[in-house]
């Protein structure tokens, strides 16, 4: 009898300690969203890099940065809340950078692509 009050309890601790360490926040966006908001803002920030504007240009930057949250419906201060979050739980962040980092590859991968293909078509030089 004592043996199965001590596995019922054991087992309640471990369930709840499964929903409670897997529950996000109200509010925190979505791993799939975040890994999309995610390799845009990479995307920007090279982009801008490379355009001198990242230094310069306070306005325009948080312009262009504004434009990917509402491209997700998503307010800044969710994407910071969600961000915090996230980085209190590496093992998702880390997921959400890899995934990211993946489509960032993928899309390097079909720029490279196009690439070859305009060149294929132009005629040789005479």
């Amino acid at each position: 009898m004592m043996k199965y009050k001590i596995n019922t309890l054991i087992a309640f601790l471990l369930i709840f300690s499964f929903f409670s360490c897997n529950n996000k926040p109200e509010g925190i966006i979505s791993k799939k969203k975040m890994t999309h908001i995610i390799a845009d803002i990479n995307l920007l920030e090279g982009s801008l890099y490379v355009s001198g504007i990242f230094r310069s240009e306070h306005q325009k930057r948080k312009a262009y940065y504004t434009s990917i949250f509402d491209k997700y419906k998503v307010t800044e201060e969710q994407f910071d809340n969600s961000l915090e979050w996230y980085a209190k739980n590496p093992k998702e962040l880390e997921i959400i950078y890899e995934q990211a980092n993946n489509i960032l590859k993928e899309i390097d991968l079909q720029l490279a692509e196009k690439e070859e293909a305009e060149k294929a078509v132009q005629p040789a030089a005479e």
